[in-house]
Parts: structure tokens; sequence; C-alpha cells
């Protein structure tokens, strides 16, 4: 059994996006709403192996639903993928300022897991690593980062700097 997130927690992989956002793109084109795998994900360099997979993970998570018909799997976008799908969009906001926002963090051995949930999140949201252990973005620090680095419980671990970026 996979253990149930309310939609607001959940961050789904690269992979899960892919599938999610290709599986939504079909079910507008088709008033079936339901799109053949695979043959139109091939442009994500997603591999057959990896496609399915994480569509059967989504599925188990409630986000898919699907049917066979003939020798195909169909799949179905789900109201609760459809939620999650438009949660996951980035609200990033650029700074005006000409700014950029810097994350330095050094968290210890022991908060492996959470640095690397950090070290991702902060990779999905446009952050570019510059370091191992600073990341840079144009982006404002959301309140969505905001509150992970609290719900992580990392805060004293974490430094957020504003500078301006000179190229000589």
């Amino acid at each position: 059994m996979i253990k149930q997130y309310p939609l607001s927690k959940i961050i789904l992989s690269k992979a899960s996006l892919v599938v999610l956002k290709a599986v939504s793109d079909a079910t507008e084109l088709y008033d079936a709403m339901t799109f053949v795998p695979y043959r139109g994900i091939r442009l994500s360099k997603l591999a057959y192996s990896t496609y399915y997979n994480t569509a059967r993970r989504l599925q188990l998570r409630g986000l898919l639903t699907s049917k066979k018909q003939n020798k195909l799997i169909l799949f179905r976008l789900t109201g609760k993928g459809r939620q999650i799908l438009k949660s996951q969009k980035n609200n990033l906001v650029r700074r005006k300022d000409g700014f950029s926002t810097i994350i330095m963090f050094d968290i210890p051995e022991k908060f492996k897991k959470e640095r690397v949930i950090f070290r991702r999140y902060l990779i999905r949201k446009g952050y570019t690593l510059i370091q191992k252990s600073v990341m840079v973005s144009p982006y404002q620090l959301s309140s969505e980062t905001k509150g992970l680095i609290k719900e992580l419980s990392l805060r004293s671990y974490i430094m957020v700097l504003s500078g301006k970026i000179e190229n000589y």
C-alpha cells in the first residue's frame, strides 16, 4: 500500500510529471479521454520501462485509471490526478530588482534524506546548482519553499541570500 499524502504535500518526479502531462494532453484531444501509452511520449526520451512503471505507480496512487482494449492499455487521468497536475505547476515569481536568490545549506549527514529531498525540490523549482550545497535562482523565495524548510526542520542549516551576479 502506498502512503497517502495531502495534495499540497505531493512532489512528483520528472517521469511522473511527464506521464501525467501526456495523459492530460491526450484527454484534451480525445472525447473518450484515453491515451494510448508510450507512442506519444517518445519525444521526452523516457524509457519504455520507466514509462510503464511510472504509470503503474500513478495508477496505484489513484492518479490514473487504465483499461485494456485489444492489445493496448489505455490510461485516463482521474480527478485527483488533474488536481495534482494543476498544483504542480510552478508558481514562480521572477525578481524584478535584478537580484538573484541564493540558497546555501550545510545539512549534517544525519539529515541526509531531508537534504536530498530539499536539493531535488530546488532543482525542480528552477534553481541552478553552483556547488553541491549552493543554489541560485532568478525567482523569489516562495512560501512553498519556506514551508518545506520548516517541515523538514532544516531552518538552522540553511541561509537564504539576495545578491546581484556580475559578469566580468
